[in-house]
């Protein structure tokens, strides 16, 4: 029994020992071994003036055979190494605005950009250090609605734009007021609509704009008027009162102009306008005329003339150039807002937005310059906002600021002008 007991130890001695279910061999990922880049230089921004913050940027690792999520950080916390199972894997970068990376069907000042990487390798014992640029991208639509002065003098104060893609109960409502962007989600519909609702001159009016194969990454920015308008007092008003739109498309992702519609590209059409019959024969296409520079109020704000302004009320000037902006200037003529006064805080009487030289840190500042330069930009927000406090800190007052925007197409000079009453 000695005997059989001592072969049997020996037999057990000569097998490998029991060890349990092997770990996978893991590898290692460099925080370096990628860039980021936000594509959000020139729209990305809300209007609520946010700013891009690349540490807010949400990284996930996806394995490639199951495509699993098997490790995430927002980019500012991720530590230099990750240690990764061996394998294939990509990387998915978001950015939004309130880190709650929610793509929304439609929802206000909500973009939202995604990136991804090209496959790479985790090889065990190794460290993978470069795998390139993850560019992240627009992936809804950015929309915003301008109401031409044309239109703003006659209509209603409760009129609206009614927008939404196609078959879609998600809607938002542009009031004259409103200076936010839209963000909407498109799937496998690609139209977009938007209607206006509201009195004219008291006349009932709905009138619709329909944009078919739209894109995501594009912002669609849509200008409604009044076309052909006869007055208030000229009879039958229906029919007179009749709504033209324009559409001016900006590829974001691509920071270029795709097409400006024109207005009279309308689709406008519960009914048919006016004067208009179907079996009329078609008028030869005009040449297509470049336009200047378009320089919009948003808000209730207006250009050319005296608009009272009160404190903590947004005042914000649109640019839109189809070739990009040359030359941006901005003259002010103020009683109380001195040269002496200006100086104070940096600035002058003659800013210039292109070559803001060394005015450039106060022009960021108080927000009314974004970056070095506007030189090139095609879409461009000039926020005076800032700007009221220090007006009515000065006493009552009229103040006027001459903008002068130039680009290949031509020259556009808009005055805003300012009343301050404190009583």
């Amino acid at each position: 029994m000695v005997l059989a007991a001592g072969l049997l130890l020996a037999a057990c001695a000569s097998e490998a020992p029991f060890e349990g279910p092997k770990d996978k061999e893991k590898g290692s990922f460099a925080k370096t071994a990628f860039s980021l880049k936000v594509q959000a230089d020139h729209v990305i921004k809300t209007k609520a003036g946010d700013e891009v913050v690349m540490d807010d940027v949400h990284i996930s690792f996806h394995r490639v055979n199951d495509n699993a999520m098997i490790d995430n950080y927002w980019y500012g916390y991720m530590p230099d190494i990750v240690v990764l199972e061996e394998g294939k894997y990509t990387i998915t970068a978001v950015y939004t605005h309130d880190k709650d990376d929610v793509l929304y069907p439609a929802n206000w000042d909500t973009p939202y950009y995604e990136g991804h990487s090209d496959e790479f390798q985790i090889r065990a014992n190794q460290i993978t250090s470069d795998i390139g640029t993850i560019k992240c991208v627009l992936k809804n639509v950015m929309t915003s609605i301008v109401f031409d002065s044309t239109l703003t003098d006659h209509m209603s104060d409760d009129s609206y734009v009614e927008v939404k893609i196609q078959n879609s109960s998600d809607v938002l409502n542009f009031t004259k007021s409103e200076t936010r962007y839209g963000y909407f989600t498109i799937g496998d519909e690609h139209t977009l609509v938007a209607t206006f609702h509201g009195k004219i001159d008291g006349a009932e009016t709905s009138e619709t704009k329909i944009l078919s194969d739209i894109s995501a990454g594009n912002h669609y920015r849509i200008t409604f008027k009044l076309h052909d308008y006869k007055g208030e007092n000229s009879g039958n008003l229906n029919m007179d009162v009749v709504l033209d739109a324009s559409v001016t498309t900006t590829d974001i992702n691509g920071e270029v102009s795709i097409e400006d519609m024109g207005m009279g590209d309308t689709n406008l059409g519960d009914a048919e306008r006016p004067g208009e019959k179907p079996d009329e024969p078609q008028q030869p296409e005009q040449p297509v005329v470049k336009d200047a520079p378009v320089i919009t109020a948003l808000g209730d704000v207006k250009l050319d003339e005296p608009y009272e302004v009160t404190i903590g009320e947004s005042v914000v000037l649109n640019i839109q150039s189809e070739s990009g902006i040359s030359e941006f200037v901005v003259d002010i003529t103020s009683p109380t807002l001195t040269p002496e006064e200006l100086e104070g805080v940096g600035l002058g009487s003659h800013l210039d937005l292109v070559e803001p030289g060394n005015l450039k840190e106060a022009l960021n500042g108080l927000g009314l310059l974004e970056g070095d330069s506007v030189e090139g930009e095609k879409d461009v927000n000039f926020d005076i906002t800032g700007f009221i406090p220090m007006l009515a800190a000065l006493g009552d007052g009229t103040h006027t600021f001459t903008l002068t925007v130039t680009d290949a197409n031509g020259t556009t000079s808009k005055e805003l002008i300012l009343v301050i009453k404190n009583d």
